[in-house]
């Protein structure tokens, strides 16, 4: 059993427990002590000093250290002096999205959970397993649960797996960001795909490897105004005009940008009408 150090020395006592047998019911158990939990090394005193250090600005590999003791054994500590608060309410629309977190903690990506109405942080899981998870919001009784009407999440499976099973009212909707980060991707793709159907001395090849960033940009962003020289041009350009040039030598990367330009505009204005018109749904 391990105690807070003397000196400069871990303290660690060596205890035996006793085991008694119930003639009565024919059954053994093992006695108890306040000192430490059932089937733990670590002492309660020692968990206590813990809990006061990670009050401080302190790194957990630090006090891990000073208490002689794993830094995963601080994260687990601290996990266990989560809020433990009335089951009793959840955001109307809540939104399930996960960041890079401390290597000290169990999983290395932890969750945000935030209440989009209300536009403030509702908690956060240092764990973004879907089993942790799903203990978590099970926690929560099946009625407070129900009141949850939409779910926004990323295109993570385990999420909208999850979302299904603990909140059965709820909309899932995917994030918009992560939608746009998805299309920027695949147009990006589209261009490399091209790139290595060229040439890598053609005129062709090196306007999309130079300007790679003028198709991603949105269009009413970019410059018609500005004209500057340019190697591969004998005229002075503008970033509409290698827009235009690229689009021109390549109808594919034409047809996936006006869809990728479509989207970024009915996000920027907000347009559910735009995004459900049939021309944009079939292009």
């Amino acid at each position: 059993m391990l105690f807070n150090r003397v000196n400069t020395n871990p303290l660690i006592l060596m205890v035996k427990n006793q085991r008694f047998f119930c003639k009565h019911c024919e059954s053994t158990f093992m006695a108890k002590t306040p000192i430490v939990d059932k089937e733990c090394f670590i002492s309660n005193d020692v968990k206590r000093s813990i809990v006061l250090n990670l009050c401080e600005t302190k790194s957990m590999d630090l006090i891990a250290r000073e208490h002689c003791v794993s830094p995963t054994s601080v994260a687990r500590i601290l996990r266990l002096t989560e809020d433990r608060r009335r089951k009793n309410y959840l955001p109307r629309i809540l939104s399930i999205d996960e960041f890079k977190s401390v290597n000290t903690v169990d999983a290395s990506m932890s969750v945000n959970l935030t209440d989009l109405e209300g536009s403030h942080i509702f908690d956060i899981l240092v764990d973004r397993r879907q089993r942790y998870l799903f203990e978590y919001f099970n926690s929560y009784p099946l009625k407070v649960r129900k009141r949850v009407e939409y779910v926004t999440t990323d295109m993570y499976r385990p999420y909208i797996d999850l979302a299904k099973k603990v909140f059965p009212n709820a909309n899932i909707v995917v994030d918009k960001f992560h939608i746009v980060q998805l299309l920027t991707r695949e147009l990006n793709k589209l261009r490399i795909n091209e790139m290595k159907k060229l040439n890598t001395r053609s005129k062709e090849y090196k306007i999309l490897k130079r300007y790679w960033k003028i198709p991603l940009t949105k269009n009413w962003e970019l410059n018609s105004i500005y004209f500057y020289k340019n190697r591969h041009f004998k005229n002075m350009t503008s970033s509409v005009d290698i827009l235009d040039y690229m689009l021109g030598k390549f109808p594919n990367l034409k047809e996936a940008y006006d869809f990728y330009q479509n989207f970024l505009l009915s996000i920027s204005n907000n347009d559910v009408a735009m995004l459900e018109d049939d021309v944009i749904l079939k292009s």
